[in-house]
């Protein structure tokens, strides 16, 4: 039987074991600027899963899957569809319209997750140029996203993607995009190069 709960800071640790140093490094900056959201996931009493998110004053609402990790041992039996799924009924209570997620382009794992709970799968360069550069800015920065990934996207109140995605692009949801970019992407790069 699993349990999902509030992440404690300890909790965190787990996506720098299963996922690395660099992804550790940002999802506790995320976490400690008060920005990410994190739920746990324990079976038995031990932790085997978080999943990290975010939520941004933007008008669509848009919510960001930063991560999802679950122990090696554990992968593969649905574990981060549990995760994913918590996120999503969260997100929807804070009336989130559109959800979106990033990942390395070779990470089959992810994708074949994010897919299967309904989520469209785009390369950025795809997007640029079926949406335009506006709307790839816009969310390569919401998301902390990588040019070399893959962005998916899931709409929860259905509609067009396309529409809902290029009404996002306003002076005010670029503004929100910035500054969430500044304080979880730029600033925590910005230190480790002050090491």
């Amino acid at each position: 039987m699993y349990v999902i709960t509030e992440c404690r800071a300890s909790d965190l640790e787990l996506i720098e074991d299963s996922m690395g140093w660099w992804h550790g490094y940002y999802a506790k900056a995320c976490f400690r600027a008060n920005v990410c959201k994190c739920i746990s996931l324990s079976i038995d009493g031990e932790c085997v899963g978080v999943g990290l998110y975010y939520v941004l004053n933007t008008k669509p609402v848009i919510g960001v899957v930063y991560y999802i990790a679950v122990i090696p041992r554990l992968r593969g039996r649905g574990l981060g569809k549990v995760l994913l799924a918590s996120i999503e009924h969260l997100m929807e209570e804070e009336r989130v319209e559109m959800s979106i997620a990033t990942s390395a382009l070779d990470n089959e794992n992810a994708i074949r997750l994010f897919k299967s709970m309904g989520y469209a799968i785009l390369e950025w360069s795809e997007l640029a140029e079926r949406l335009g550069y506006d709307v790839y800015e816009l969310l390569l920065k919401a998301t902390c996203g990588y040019e070399d990934d893959v962005v998916m996207i899931k709409s929860f109140k259905g509609g067009r993607l396309d529409k809902v995605l290029t009404d996002l692009v306003n002076s005010r949801n670029i503004r929100t995009a910035n500054r969430v970019w500044y304080t979880i992407c730029y600033e925590p790069w910005r230190r480790i190069r002050m090491l």
